[in-house]
């Protein structure tokens, strides 16, 4: 079980240009899906950047690339190791798919400032059963589901991140809280969120709680989590 990890500090690092690229219009990275081991193979899809996927057979060396076959969310395909970063803890293919869809909408702007909506309807995409609805808004959302007792442990993979945010929605000001989702398992300032500000976009953990104006309150599974 892996995810693709294309970005290399915001460009494609020129040895993996023959098998990843960037997206022009929303600039998120991609890893090509061949349909046979090495470098003469046809592109048959792309896997934008923290996609899960799980390996189905491989390695082969060819072309002096190690080749994994990759498969998931309706694509299968050989692909390039040194782009892909193991999984940690069993696969959930609803939260995966919850992940997947969230990444392939990176730039909508229908939901900017909209961010319970947003990552809602990501696991909904995910075939999840959301608990404790309605939320009313995200700072609410983290009091139901306890998010501040996780708030010194480890964020797992595809876990909603609470945070504070106050401001002005609709002539009212009030603490609203921000929510994403974790696309990586680790410390809070650590790892990559996906989320809805102006846009949807991905943004790190230590930006969101260290130079805005939230503060990280915590994380939680809003849904039964097996």
């Amino acid at each position: 079980m892996v995810y693709i990890n294309v970005d290399d500090e915001g460009q494609v690092h020129p040895d993996i240009r023959q098998t990843a690229g960037m997206d022009d219009e929303t600039y998120n990275f991609y890893l090509k899906l061949m349909d046979q081991p090495g470098l003469a193979g046809k592109t048959v899809g792309i896997v934008y950047d923290y996609v899960g996927m799980r390996i189905v057979d491989g390695p082969v060396e060819k072309d002096g690339i190690t080749w994994w076959k990759l498969e998931g969310h309706g694509k299968s395909g050989w692909a390039d190791e040194r782009c892909l970063t193991e999984i940690e803890g069993e696969w959930d293919s609803k939260v995966e798919s919850a992940i997947a869809w969230a990444i392939e909408n990176i730039g909508r702007t229908d939901y900017s400032y909209k961010c319970l909506s947003f990552v809602q309807d990501a696991y909904r995409k995910g075939g999840i059963n959301l608990t404790g609805l309605p939320w009313g808004t995200a700072k609410n959302a983290a009091t139901i589901f306890k998010a501040e007792a996780n708030k010194d442990k480890v964020v797992p993979r595809g876990a909603a991140v609470f945070y504070n945010w106050e401001g002005t929605v609709g002539g009212t000001t009030q603490n609203w809280g921000h929510v994403g989702i974790a696309l990586q398992t680790g410390e809070y300032d650590e790892i990559d969120v996906i989320n809805a500000l102006e846009y949807v976009s991905i943004e790190p953990g230590g930006y969101l709680a260290h130079y805005t104006d939230m503060d990280y309150i915590g994380w939680a599974w809003v849904f039964k989590k097996n």
